[in-house]
């Protein structure tokens, strides 16, 4: 079986790397064989969308996005299997994507967040006008399978779909070793937050006030590791507190995390973040150290409150979960390695890359082995 994967983004970007790339090394041990679309190299990527706010350089980059995909798209009816995963081009009318159904239509759907929802925290710029929303539906649609990171998404789906699988954001456990560090600052823990620049400013700024209360009972320092991390200290007035800034890199993405005692995941209740899978609740479970986060969206099904970390909802219960926290060592322990057991049992590759293989081989043989148009 030969599989076409068309990714909205490169390797570096998070959905690509932990939905697609990882997946991998399971299909090679399965005889498919697959061909990676992406719109661009990583640096290529970093470049023109993540270092920079000029629309002309922007422009060039989706310029050079659309007709890359378009040469790629060109190539589906030489594949057994088409995967989409989040989209095939963000802008426009789906072109693409008629172009791409006439070609080939064994297409399977792959989404990990609620791209239907447009974000209240998303900038208002001419690029989130011309961002149609109604492309989600459309693939969910034309599609022969879709497979959906959560139960929020996927009730949104069946509106357009009955074949739809949950297949959840995943960790490779054997990187991730339970958190032995060794700090000189013993009696100083530290919280920590990991994720992107906007997604900082938009969450830590919601919760500022809590540290700064939280600091009058509690000695702690708060790490960001984050691409934007010098950005979200600047604009975010973290006064009196020990703060400590960690650029993100793919090479320390996870050394970093064994430099923490306690991982956050704030959220705002809304309806864009029901649908969010919180990727750093898993990898802070990973490493063993408790998670305390909004009791929102998904989060209420990776976090046992009191098990494995703590649900809040108001800033009383932020510095009254933390603050338990902080003051029992073996209490951030004991809910760490619950949190690795659930990881262990739920959200590995191992558990769930069968589930994907066995979708490509349905719809593979559902559709017959033949390419479209043969008889």
């Amino acid at each position: 079986m030969k599989v076409i994967f068309y990714l909205s983004m490169p390797e570096i970007n998070g959905s690509s790397r932990y939905r697609v790339y990882k997946y991998l090394p399971y299909f090679r041990k399965e005889g498919i064989e697959y061909y990676i679309s992406t719109p661009a190299s990583n640096d290529f990527f970093e470049s023109f969308t993540e270092q920079t706010n000029s629309y002309i350089r922007k422009f060039i980059y989706y310029l050079f996005f659309f007709f890359k995909r378009f040469k790629d798209v060109l190539k589906a009816y030489k594949y057994d299997v088409v995967v989409i995963q989040r989209q095939i081009f963000p802008l426009g009318p789906p072109f693409l994507e008629k172009l791409l159904l006439l070609l080939n239509k064994k297409i399977v759907y792959d989404i990990d967040d609620a791209l239907f929802v447009r974000p209240e925290s998303a900038p208002k710029t001419i690029l989130q006008k011309i961002k149609p929303l109604d492309k989600v539906s459309f693939l969910m649609k034309i599609s022969k399978h879709i497979i959906v990171a959560n139960d929020y998404i996927k009730n949104y789906a069946l509106n357009y779909n009955p074949n739809i699988t949950v297949i959840p954001m995943c960790v490779d456990l054997e990187r991730y070793v339970i958190n032995t560090k060794i700090k000189s600052d013993f009696n100083k823990p530290t919280i920590g937050w990991t994720g992107t620049a906007s997604a900082g400013l938009f969450y830590l700024r919601d919760i500022k006030n809590m540290f700064k209360h939280l600091k009058k009972e509690h000695d702690f320092k708060l790490k960001i590791i984050s691409g934007g991390a010098d950005k979200i200290v600047k604009e975010i007035s973290f006064e009196g507190l020990d703060i400590e800034k960690k650029e993100w890199s793919l090479e320390d993405e996870i050394s970093d995390l064994y430099t923490l005692d306690i991982g956050i995941v704030p959220l705002v209740k809304r309806e864009f973040e029901k649908g969010k899978f919180p990727f750093k609740a898993l990898q802070y479970m990973a490493v063993g150290i408790p998670v305390v986060g909004t009791r929102w969206g998904v989060l209420e099904e990776i976090i046992t409150d009191g098990v494995n970390g703590f649900l809040v909802d108001n800033e009383e219960e932020w510095i009254d979960k933390l603050g338990v926290l902080l003051k029992d060592a073996d209490l951030r322990k004991k809910m760490g390695e619950n949190g690795r057991k659930v990881v262990k049992e739920k959200f590995t590759y191992d558990v769930n890359a069968p589930k994907f293989i066995d979708i490509l081989n349905h719809v593979f043989v559902s559709s017959g082995s033949k390419k479209n148009g043969e008889e």
